[in-house]
């Protein structure tokens, strides 16, 4: 079973054991219930525990487990990291999570064309959505990931259907 990071333990909650998970991953959606959840530094070395809630906040999740009922059982835990079975993971939307190395190394393909643009090369992580970078012609070709532009994800097959709009093509650098 493969773990994916989805953030990290940054100060209680209420008096209740729960507590803030920040520095998550973008569009990543809250665990439901009962689900497990594996905290430690690494993937390697975490313990598993069974989530009894998560939610949303605008830095991260509010999450709690069942063994943990007091901020005090927090301290030995603080800065640590959560992580969860990749399987268990979903965006918000309901979909399969995707991660930066499901993406980087695709192809994107020009649905008005048919023809390759070019290998996904970089990732950025912007406040209003993140941004697929695509080695177009020797340049960087920046593509906003929003419905718009981006259709269909096949990371089984490596590629990207991509809808080119007016414009788009002249911001390769």
């Amino acid at each position: 079973m493969a773990l994916r990071y989805i953030g990290r333990i940054t100060r209680p909650y209420g008096t209740s054991g729960a507590f803030h998970v920040e520095d998550i991953p973008n569009n990543c959606a809250c665990l439901s219930a009962d689900a497990k959840v594996y905290i430690g530094y690494s993937a390697a070395f975490a313990r598993a525990y069974v989530l009894s809630s998560c939610r949303t906040t605008a830095r991260g999740f509010i999450m709690a487990v069942q063994s943990i009922d007091a901020p005090e059982s927090l301290t030995a835990l603080a800065e640590m990291g959560v992580f969860a079975a990749e399987e268990d993971l979903r965006d918000r939307q309901g979909s399969t999570l995707m991660h930066d190395d499901d993406i980087i190394g695709c192809m994107a393909i020009d649905t008005a064309t048919n023809q390759p643009l070019g290998r996904i090369i970089d990732i950025w992580h912007l406040p209003a959505n993140d941004v697929w970078v695509v080695d177009y012609q020797n340049k960087e070709l920046p593509l906003p990931v929003i419905d718009d532009v981006i259709g269909k994800v096949d990371v089984a097959a490596k590629q990207v259907e991509v809808h080119l709009l007016p414009g788009l093509l002249d911001l390769a650098e």
